[in-house]
């Protein structure tokens, strides 16, 4: 993930490359250091076009 403001980027590893995978990562991560985001975007990867993906982002507000 990139910080857009910043241009901090930070890798984490992942066992697998699932969406609830992912979620947890970026949540529980990204979110207790940054904050939640006011925006994402992503390349077209199943991980961002899911609909469990993009219903957490919807529940978020973003």
């Amino acid at each position: 993930m990139v910080d857009c403001f910043t241009k901090v980027a930070e890798a984490e590893s992942m066992k697998s490359q699932d969406t609830e995978s992912f979620a947890s990562i970026s949540f529980n991560r990204w979110n207790r250091q940054h904050g939640v985001p006011k925006s994402a975007h992503g390349d077209q990867v199943a991980n961002f076009e899911s609909g469990l993906y993009r219903t957490v982002w919807y529940l978020r507000g973003l």
